[in-house]
């Protein structure tokens, strides 16, 4: 998938989430962090009763509130959809809280120095992910726990308690500093503001940049062809109370297919709930074995979706003399609208526009042009 430049890091949460879209690895991130905040959570609970653990009635309920809360956290990574930044953000800082006081209830400091090492795991994924507000405030937990920690060994041992202290926040130190360095090393070709949060593909105005970018890329006395396909998924009529959730999984779905469908080079945008653009320069003038691979790869998903498809495609050559943008407009306005057209006859078709008329027309949303229609049931 095409990205745009772009150096806001401050906070990467979409762009990072994009790269796992893009890789198809948003599922097991999903997995991996359910298990990891369910793990850490339940374990002061596991250690009640022990010599190290709570003790007090108070410590004992508390542990069985991180433990609650953890679970609920990890329920919601397990549920539909990517957690948003929001969502993310409040659940890094429920969890810098929750190990902080974690730590501090178990009555033998050591344990609790030991249950800190759960802050690397925090502070790998918010090095990923946040930015420096998320970064505060987990510093800040890992600052107050490890003093209050080495305050209390101390009174037996003060060359232990330095130990441990500098232990614990160097190892948090250094994987942090590793992790923002791999994340501005991986996003650095990504900008958060182009990126579609639902799908992790790009946006509308991010999709015009970027196929600009693609046409000035190539030489318009080439023999190739520009090619920008409309995909309007048609109504599954989900029930009332499950239309948010189709529609998500729509979306997600849709966007993983045309991900593996597509050519690296490809240019990939969500315009609206059930709509997708491409755009991509084609060896040949015929885009048929484009757009078949395209429907045969939705009917095959577990939703059985079917689409309403718009196509136009014309060479470079002749359109040397306009504008990129102005190019880029006419042809998603009449790739729409054949698209609008397929729907409004049934949908589960394709409408290929012709190349004259292409290249001639205006593009007004509210147009319809002329069109050669094959209609594939």
């Amino acid at each position: 998938m095409a990205v745009i430049a772009g150096r806001n890091h401050s906070d990467p949460y979409y762009a990072v989430t994009a790269l796992l879209a893009a890789r198809d690895l948003q599922t097991q991130t999903r997995r991996l962090v359910a298990v990891v905040i369910a793990g850490l959570g339940v374990l002061p609970v596991g250690l009640i009763g022990t010599s190290a653990g709570p003790r007090g009635s108070l410590d004992q309920v508390i542990a069985v509130v991180i433990a609650g809360s953890a679970l609920v956290m990890a329920m919601r990574w397990l549920g539909d959809g990517w957690p948003s930044l929001l969502e993310s953000r409040v659940g890094a800082a429920v969890g810098a809280v929750g190990i902080g006081v974690a730590c501090l209830i178990e009555t033998d400091p050591l344990c609790g120095v030991l249950g800190a090492g759960a802050f690397v795991v925090l502070g790998t994924y918010i090095a990923c992910a946040h930015g420096r507000a998320s970064l505060a405030v987990y510093w800040t937990a890992v600052a107050i726990t490890i003093g209050v920690l080495a305050s209390r060994i101390a009174v037996h041992d003060f060359a232990l308690a330095i130990f441990s202290a500098i232990l614990i926040v160097l190892t948090n130190l250094a994987v942090v500093a590793a992790c923002r360095t791999a994340v501005r090393l991986a996003v650095t070709d990504i900008d958060p503001a182009g990126i579609d949060p639902a799908t992790g593909l790009l946006n509308r105005d991010a999709f015009y940049a970027q196929t600009a970018t693609l046409l000035g890329a190539r030489s318009r006395l080439e023999d190739r062809f520009l090619t920008v396909v409309a995909v309007g998924f048609d109504d599954v009529s989900p029930k009332p109370d499950a239309a948010e959730r189709e529609t998500i999984r729509i979306q997600t779905g849709a966007a993983q297919v045309l991900r593996e469908t597509l050519r690296s080079d490809a240019v990939v945008a969500r315009f609206t709930e059930r709509e997708f653009i491409i755009a991509e320069v084609l060896a040949s003038d015929d885009p048929t074995p484009l757009v078949d691979r395209i429907r045969s790869a939705i009917r095959t998903t577990p939703l059985r979706l079917t689409a309403s498809i718009g196509v136009v495609s014309h060479p470079l050559a002749a359109l040397s003399a306009d504008p990129p943008y102005d190019v880029i407009h006419t042809f998603v306005a009449l790739a729409r609208n054949a698209a609008f057209d397929a729907r409004v006859e049934g949908g589960d078709r394709v409408h290929y526009i012709d190349r004259d008329t292409a290249s001639g027309a205006e593009a007004d949303p509210a147009q319809r042009p002329v069109e050669t229609d094959e209609s594939v049931a």
